[in-house]
């Protein structure tokens, strides 16, 4: 069986003064306490950060939508990013 035991910092420590905690953390890391978890944005390497945009439609424009996206093997979802970013790259340079 794999030892899967827990890092031995496991609880941050009683600490009777600030050098001696600064020593502490010199030697550990939130990341060996468990349930710590580091917050703030974090992006994945090589994966772009997502911003989530709501469009408002009448039911006909999202039934063409649907329509044009199935006859492309697409769901709509990823066929309005297609045509999004086509849209956005038209007016660079180079293109």
């Amino acid at each position: 069986m794999d030892d899967l035991s827990l890092p031995l910092a496991t609880q941050l420590p009683l600490f009777k003064s600030e050098d001696e905690e600064a020593a502490w953390w010199a030697e550990h890391s939130a990341a060996d306490l468990p349930g710590e978890e580091m917050t703030g944005a974090f992006v994945e390497p090589n994966k772009p950060a997502r911003v989530t945009i709501v469009i408002t439609m009448t039911t006909f424009e999202a039934t063409q939508l649907k329509r044009q996206a199935e006859q492309r093997g697409l769901e709509p979802r990823p066929y309005v990013r297609l045509i999004l970013n086509e849209k956005a790259l038209e007016g660079l340079p180079g293109r």
